[in-house]
């Protein structure tokens, strides 16, 4: 008996109340949203510290999640996903609120309770007022060399609204509308929502493994995870519980056990796992053992994990919970630490049985990133006696309505941008010296090209014939630029070209 309390009380202070919330309290109202795909890298930025590891990690307000050369997707507590393209980045303010910062994103609005979605950017501000398909993105505007950018607010399927400080406009599925942050936001202008790009179409839905659609043996609330139960497991019928599901792992595998430990203020202990389908089973539900192969039992009630704890010495174990409330059999289920590895959050290596991270092939040609500073055009201070503009009344700008937003030629991501030769004046008009053309800086960028000379250049003077094998004297080059002679590396005549220009 002396013995029981004293472990009773070591388990105490050794997790105190989390203990008692993963196992014997009830579940939290609101799970917390998760990433539950990542394709690439992905990095979440928390408290000055960045996890590079966050498959299935909780997201709390205040979190920013960054890509480089990858994809992720978050899902909520109501079904919904936010998909992040390559090189965006996405702070998340609340439940309901996110910063799109950089970068391109895609809303899937699940929920059919009226919850309105705010997205806020450095251009404006979007508003999803139903369920549907969103996408936003922040792209160049028409003065791309002074740091312009617009956010661009499309609508596969649903109703919402785009604004800023000076109005708003209503978007309806199938158009898209820009907005910028000093003016107002654009018309609606409609799109082909049936023409979709990669992605648009990603995440692909995984190959499902099982002839039996896990949609049907699902609680509502958990309906949302049907397709990546499918992919990795199968269903089979035990007397006692059901319809059991059963993941294709390797014969070692067991529960709780490919991951590590989280603390969160508001969940406390939190059970982080590595594999694809660890968020749905290792918060909801049970996990039991028949015939040497694991089964899971699911449940609606979400928990920061369903374990029983125990204590010997410096070692502390934990195993997850069966359908009956017991530890699960045999006793191989139960893992045990190190007290002191369990405080620095490295008691088990972050093993994967299934290879769920597919890594992107890098683009070499996309080199620039969004600029999160508008650049300002500062002029030379004006002299004391110079005219100073005087500013409108209120009464008067009352009177002009605010100029509305025109949307940018070419609507790409600004953090995509491929590099583009710049226009330049035709190759006829530029014939500088090969020897003093200097080479390119970086690989893609036009050399520098001589200044065009102000008319077309005239025939050169005829040459005196030299008899065979008299090597011509040297002659000296005439200087670039001079009214009526010809550039340095023209050495034959030719005529002048017909039409811009020409003669």
């Amino acid at each position: 008996m002396l013995r029981r309390l004293v472990l009773a009380v070591s388990l105490g202070a050794l997790a105190g109340p989390a203990v008692a919330q993963s196992s014997s309290q009830p579940a939290q109202p609101s799970p917390p949203a998760y990433v539950s795909v990542i394709d690439g890298i992905g990095l979440i930025e928390r408290d000055g510290r960045v996890e590079s590891s966050p498959l299935n990690m909780p997201l709390v307000s205040g979190d920013r999640v960054r890509t480089t050369e990858g994809r992720m997707e978050i899902r909520f507590a109501d079904g919904s996903t936010l998909a992040l393209d390559v090189r965006t980045i996405v702070e998340l303010q609340s439940d309901t609120l996110l910063r799109l910062m950089d970068g391109r994103i895609r809303m899937n609005v699940r929920s059919a309770a009226p919850v309105t979605w705010r997205i806020d950017s450095p251009a404006g501000s979007a508003r999803l007022a139903e369920s549907g398909d969103y996408r936003l993105a922040l792209v160049a505007g028409p003065r791309e060399a002074e740091g312009d950018v617009q956010l661009e607010f499309a609508i596969f399927r649903g109703r919402g609204e785009i604004f800023t400080d000076h109005g708003k406009t209503t978007v309806g599925a199938g158009e898209r509308a820009y907005a910028s942050a000093d003016l107002l936001p654009s018309e609606p202008y409609p799109f082909n929502s049936a023409s979709p790009d990669d992605f648009d179409r990603w995440p692909a839905t995984p190959a499902p493994l099982s002839a039996e659609s896990s949609s049907e043996y699902l609680p509502s609330d958990l309906q949302s995870y049907s397709s990546t139960l499918d992919a990795y497991g199968d269903w089979l019928y035990l007397p006692a519980y059901g319809r059991v599901w059963c993941p294709r792992v390797t014969m070692d595998w067991r529960p709780y056990a490919y991951g590590r430990w989280m603390t969160y203020p508001r969940y406390g202990l939190t059970w982080i796992g590595s594999e694809p389908f660890a968020w749905p089973t290792h918060h909801y539900g049970r996990w039991g053992m028949v015939g040497g192969r694991w089964f899971w039992k699911p449940e609606s009630n979400w928990a920061p994990a369903h374990v029983t704890w125990s204590s010997a010495g410096d070692t502390v174990s934990w195993a997850p919970l069966g359908p009956n409330g017991r530890a699960s059999a045999p006793p191989t289920s139960r893992t045990v630490v190190a007290r002191a590895d369990f405080d620095r959050h490295t008691i088990v290596p972050d093993v994967r049985p299934i290879d769920q991270t597919r890594v992107m092939p890098t683009d070499q040609t996309r080199t620039r990133l969004v600029d999160q500073t508008r650049s300002q055009t500062r002029s030379a201070p004006l002299p004391a006696s110079a005219p100073r503009a005087v500013p409108p009344s209120p009464a008067a700008q009352s009177l002009v309505p605010p100029a509305r937003t025109a949307p940018p030629p070419n609507p790409m991501p600004r953090s995509q941008l491929r590099q583009t030769v710049p226009a330049t004046t035709p190759a006829w008009r530029v014939q500088a010296p090969a020897a003093t053309q200097p080479h390119s800086a970086q690989p893609g960028q036009p050399a520098a090209q001589s200044a065009p000379p102000a008319e077309p250049p005239a025939p050169p003077a005829a040459q005196p014939a030299r008899s065979p094998g008299t090597q011509p004297a040297a002659q000296k080059a005439a200087p670039q630029g001079q009214r009526g002679q010809p550039p340095a590396a023209q050495s034959s005549p030719r005529a002048a070209p017909r039409g811009r220009g020409g003669v």
